[in-house]
C-alpha cells in the first residue's frame, strides 16, 4: 500500500488528488447550537432539506458522529452527521457550501467519520441518497460511492 492510501474496515480510501488542502479550515464536532448553521446550509444544497428539528434530532443521538469544517470566519463550510450501531454505519448527510466545493472538504469528512465509525466496530457503512439526487455516483478525491 502506497504512503497516501489508508484503510478504513475493508474499504481502501486514496486521495488521488494528492494532500488535502484544507489548512485554515478546522475540523469541528457539531453541537445543537450550529443547528441553525446546518439548517441554512441545507436550504442552499438540498432541493428538500432537513428542518432544524431533524438535524438536532439527529445530531443528539448517542450513536451520532457529527463533525463540520469551518471557514477562516467561523462558518459552517460543510458538514457530515452519520450513526453508527453495531457493525453497521450510516452518512445521514453530507453537505459542503457551493463556495468551497472541490476543496476536499467532502473526503476529509467522509474519511474522519469512517474511521471514526470503524474504530467502534462498524465494518459495513451506507450512504443514504436523496430522491432528488440526479447522478448515480459521486467522485471524491479517489473515493468512489456507487448507489
Amino acid at each position: 500500500s502506497s504512503p497516501s492510501a489508508r484503510t478504513v474496515g475493508r474499504v481502501p480510501l486514496k486521495n488521488d488528488a494528492g494532500p488535502l488542502d484544507t489548512a485554515g479550515f478546522p475540523l469541528i464536532r457539531l453541537t445543537p447550537a450550529h443547528v441553525a448553521d446546518l439548517a441554512a446550509l441545507e436550504q442552499i444544497c438540498f432541493t428538500t432539506p432537513w428542518s432544524p428539528a431533524a438535524l438536532m434530532g439527529s445530531i443528539a443521538q448517542p450513536t451520532s458522529i457529527s463533525i463540520g469544517i469551518t471557514d477562516p470566519n467561523g462558518r459552517i463550510a460543510a458538514y457530515l452527521i452519520a450513526q453508527g450501531d453495531g457493525e453497521h454505519g450510516d452518512i445521514l448527510t453530507l453537505a459542503v457550501d457551493p463556495s468551497h466545493r472541490r476543496l476536499g472538504f467532502a473526503t476529509r469528512l467522509l474519511i474522519e467519520a469512517l474511521e471514526v465509525l470503524n474504530s467502534h466496530g462498524v465494518v459495513m457503512c451506507w450512504l443514504e441518497v436523496r430522491q432528488t439526487t440526479r447522478e448515480r455516483s459521486i467522485y471524491i478525491n479517489g473515493l468512489v460511492l456507487i448507489w
